[in-house]
């Protein structure tokens, strides 16, 4: 990767497509399969399932100081609960205090008239994030006493009516037959009496299939802490649970899905998110989130990372609010010097990935144009000393080496793009954080001495160098190593498609082997073309998904995947059945139309553990492709 750099920097009207280098950011890197999880959830057909939450408890404190006697914000030991109305107090509209004290000005301005009534509160909760529908369901409410002062708070009693069933039952009706309930706590967290909003505080489903989270609102967790509990299984729905970290409105930087759900008696929440020097992202010392747990019908969205953003049909749901403490966000002192991650600033590229690092260095862009085409950014402990555009390349082409500082500490991370099309689908992302451990760099053996890894996120291929003189100090080596090791990738946005990818789902709740699953995608007109798409996890080879033609034949028709035959199984109104092997051949039988072999498009496990599907074109041969 150096020598490329070097090659560049030295000649750069010479600069061709070296086929290797293409090839390698094509391929991206070659790692094992991450291990399946022992248990992962399935599909329920019937019968009890346990899933989720959990009971933790200690000390409380909020205060540091500095030597210097300046009083910082400190990580929040794990302890007691938070008070009403701070950040993770609440669980829905709004979990954090900036939040719930401009909704209250927005009521006290003659607005969010229906925040004033706990009723309307609840009622609006079932229909955006319980997925009920109006008419469905009763609702009472009781007042409850806080067991803090004066303050009032409400329990909802939402009764879904036990309805007559359409026949033949399916997947998205069946369980949404039978009754249920749920209890919506509520309480009024910035003023109480005449005037003030309510919030939810949080859900628990006390009848069958019940879901109950034995933690109470507001409970401080020490980050990768964990949670245990249950929620009882129902037929034909999903069991699933989670935590989610950050603003549920979606307004910080600080925002992460974490969790997966099990089939069995007990599962693990993991509540966790990469620290600030690790991820770029801003959490501080404490962020509030919310861990949750629930039995859904839709099978086409159960993969969906926050459930509190609606778009759900949930049988039984339980949530509780939250406040995670990162102490690793905490200033420190060692070796004499004080480290404190906001003296850390973050870089976010054009292309979506992020970095922390020391805000005293330099940041210059790098933008090579020529028959190989290289965007990306060069971080340095001193001036970036950019070497002169030329003729070729306007744009900036990297550190000036030969000029360098004998002190250059620098790291260079960048992605290439153009180059001869064709070739085979990259394999999966390499797993985050980095390790630049084994970048070995000897200061004082060499006049510039340089290392380099490559790297894949969301499909695209990464070069990250780092360059050191010989007189660099072992702390700048480190500060740089820490750079690298903050590679955060970007987030791709649901219905869009990003260098030729598009995200499907994150698979918390598992995709074993012999296992496929339909997904309708929205959005972008490349995505909307392809329609229904059977993602496919053969016994063998990696994932992929085959473009489902038609995309339906009828309004009533009962389209599913079939693991017992191990096909796709499209019922259509008249009684006509379409049936597609695992690999996309039409299976004898078909009518005209839907006789041909299905596209074949391939899918990888992004940084973030989200399936990407490739658009740009389809599988040329039969999808058992290796990477």
């Amino acid at each position: 990767m150096t020598d490329r750099w070097r090659a560049a920097l030295r000649d750069l009207d010479d600069l061709g497509p070296d086929v290797s280098v293409y090839r390698r950011a094509r391929q991206g890197p070659s790692h094992p399969d991450v291990p399946e999880v022992p248990g992962r959830a399935k599909r329920l057909v019937a019968g009890v399932t346990a899933v989720a939450v959990f009971a933790l408890a200690a000390g409380f404190a909020w205060r540091a100081l500095r030597p210097s006697g300046e009083s910082v914000a400190v990580a929040p030991a794990p302890g007691t609960v938070v008070a009403l109305g701070e950040d993770g107090s609440t669980l829905w509209p709004e979990n954090t205090a900036t939040g719930l004290k401009s909704a209250q000005a927005e009521a006290d301005a003659g607005n969010l008239a229906w925040r004033l009534d706990p009723e309307e509160v609840a009622t609006r909760f079932a229909n955006q994030v319980l997925g009920w529908n109006p008419g469905n369901y009763g609702i009472d409410t009781t007042p409850t006493s806080s067991g803090q002062g004066s303050v009032t708070r409400v329990t909802a009693r939402l009764t879904r009516y036990t309805l007559p069933c359409p026949a033949p039952v399916n997947d998205h009706m069946g369980p949404m037959c039978a009754g249920g309930a749920e209890d919506i706590a509520l309480a009024e967290p910035v003023t109480t009496g005449a005037g003030g909003i309510w919030s939810v505080v949080s859900v628990t489903a006390p009848t069958s299939p019940a879901a109950a989270l034995e933690a109470q609102p507001g409970l401080v967790i020490a980050n990768d802490g964990t949670s245990v509990g249950s929620v009882e299984g129902v037929d034909l729905a999903r069991t699933m649970a989670g935590s989610f970290i950050g603003d549920v409105e979606g307004g910080g930087p600080c925002e992460a899905a974490g969790g997966g759900s099990q089939e069995g008696p007990r599962v693990v929440i993991d509540v966790s998110v990469r620290p600030d020097p690790a991820a770029g992202t801003d959490c501080g010392p404490a962020a509030p989130g919310f861990v949750w747990a629930g039995a859904a019908v839709d099978s086409e969205r159960m993969q969906l990372t926050d459930p509190l953003d609606g778009g759900m049909v949930f049988v039984s749901f339980a949530a509780v609010p939250i406040v995670v403490s990162f102490p690793e966000n905490v200033p420190t002192e060692s070796a004499g010097r004080t480290e404190v991650a906001s003296a850390l600033s973050g870089y976010t590229d054009p292309a979506g990935w992020s970095v922390s690092y020391p805000s005293a260095w330099s940041v210059s862009p790098i933008d090579i144009q020529s028959r190989v085409n290289i965007q990306g950014v060069v971080i340095a402990n001193g001036p970036g000393g950019l070497a002169s555009p030329n003729a070729a390349t306007p744009g900036p082409i990297g550190p000036d080496l030969g000029s360098a500082s004998s002190d250059l500490v620098a790291v260079g991370i960048t992605a290439t793009s153009g180059g001869p099309p064709g070739g085979l689908p990259v394999g999966d992302d390499t797993p985050l954080p980095l390790s630049a451990s084994d970048l070995k760099v000897a200061p004082g053996t060499c006049t510039v001495c340089p290392a380099g890894m490559d790297i894949q996120t969301n499909g695209v291929g990464y070069e990250i160098a780092l360059w050191a003189g010989r007189d660099a100090s072992e702390a700048d080596v480190a500060a740089a190593r820490a750079i690298i090791e903050s590679f955060q990738g970007a987030r791709l946005g649901s219905g869009t498609v990003t260098a030729g990818w598009t995200p499907l789902f994150t698979p918390h709740g598992g995709f074993p082997k012999g296992e496929a699953t339909a997904v309708v995608l929205a959005g972008a007109p490349e995505l909307r073309r392809l329609g229904v798409m059977y993602v496919m996890h053969p016994a063998s080879g990696p994932i992929y998904a085959l473009d489902l033609v038609p995309d339906t034949c009828g309004e009533g028709q009962d389209q599913r995947w079939d693991a017992q035959t191990q096909e796709i199984r499209v019922t259509c109104p008249d009684g006509t059945v379409i049936r597609f092997d695992p690999e996309g051949r039409p299976l004898p039988g078909n009518p005209a139309g839907a006789d041909r072999q299905l596209e074949a498009y391939p899918v990888i496990r992004s940084w973030d553990d989200q399936f990407l599907l490739g658009v740009s074109e389809p599988f040329l041969a039969q999808p058992q492709w290796t990477p």
